[in-house]
This record gives structure tokens, sequence and C-alpha cells, in this order.
């Protein structure tokens, strides 16, 4: 129970300070790399773009989920009992959201409120802003949406949501590169989050 308690105190201030520091860094890489605002998707926000983001997003949203039922049914046959197991014991280790139940009413909202805002925004300015444009600089734009994609699914460490992640990512790289911007793809990050966590608990 001590270690739940200790868990459930120490989750909030650790999501804050990892999503803080990673839009730190995006941004400190987007400087040293002497990214102009149109290389880095930091142009000013419209209220177009974010509505189409919410449009988007509830695709996208879609989308990922019929990629991870597929991962599912298709890894229910190939694996063996203990392997799936293992997949779904390592992905929630790695989900904070999987870990929700376990917490008190305000801190699963102030969770939600962080996976909903800055979670988005932070994952944004790194993958599609500081990442994509980077490799957008030397490379086409399928080999920055492809290497984008599979680093953002990397980087969440689940290998059970391995694939929809990979699609999320190649989405929001379209998304990027067709809007220019990246408050279409925080829009579609963040209305993707919230949608997942409405399922979780309803």
């Amino acid at each position: 129970m001590t270690c739940c308690n200790t868990w459930a105190s120490a989750v909030v201030p650790f999501l804050l300070a990892q999503d803080a520091l990673m839009a730190c860094t995006a941004l400190f890489l987007m400087r040293m790399a002497h990214m102009s605002a149109a290389e880095s998707g930091m142009l000013p926000p419209r209220m177009r773009q974010a509505g189409t983001g919410l449009l988007y997003g509830a695709g996208m949203f879609a989308l990922a989920a019929a990629a991870l039922k597929l991962q599912q049914v298709t890894a229910k046959h190939l694996l063996s009992a203990h392997m799936l197991f293992y997949l779904h014991k390592q992905s929630s280790s790695v989900n904070p959201a999987a870990q929700m139940q376990h917490l008190p009413v305000l801190q699963k909202a102030l969770v939600a409120a962080l996976a909903c805002t800055l979670a988005p925004l932070a994952e944004e300015l790194l993958f599609r802003g500081w990442l994509y444009g980077s490799l957008q600089r030397k490379f086409s734009h399928k080999t920055a949406l492809l290497a984008s994609a599979a680093l953002f699914a990397l980087a969440h460490g689940s290998l059970l949501h391995a694939l929809p992640l990979f699609l999320m990512g190649a989405v929001l790289a379209q998304a990027r590169k067709a809007g220019g911007t990246l408050t279409t793809t925080v829009t579609m990050h963040a209305l993707n989050n919230a949608l997942a966590l409405w399922c979780l608990y309803h």
C-alpha cells in the first residue's frame, strides 16, 4: 500500500517534469540547429488549423484503435499465452494511463490534464518539430516521415502498442507536412489522448 501511495504522490510531478524537460530539449535542439519557424513548424497558430486538427485527430484515433485491435488479434494467434502476458505487463508498466486506476480522483484529473495538454505539446515539439524538421532538411519527406514515426513508437517503449503508435507518428508527420505547422498536430495528438482516456474509463 505504501508503494502505491508513494507512486501516486510522485506521478504528477514526474510527468510534469518529464514533459517540461522534453519541450525544453526540443526547443534547445531547434535553436542549436538554427531551424527557421517554417522548418520547425512553429508558425503562428490559427483557428482553422486547430479545427482541422480536431477532425483529423478523430480519424487518427479510429485508425490507431483499429491497428491496435488488429495487432492484438494477430498476436493472440501467433504468440504463446506466456508471451502475451509479458507484453501486457510490459505495456502497462510504461503506460501511466494504464496505472491511473490506483490514483486518487484529483491526481487522475491532473494526469489526464497533462496527457491532453503539455504531453502532446512536448512530444510534437520534439518529434514533428525538431526531429521531422531536421530529417527533412537532409532526406525526402517519406524518409523523414517513416524515421520520425518509428522513433516516436520506440520512444513510448510499448511493444503491444508499437503498430498504432507508428501509424499515429506517420499520420502526424503527414499532417505536419500538409499544414506546415505544429498547431494541427498538437490538436490531433491532444484529441487522440483525450479519446483514449475516455475509452479507458468508460
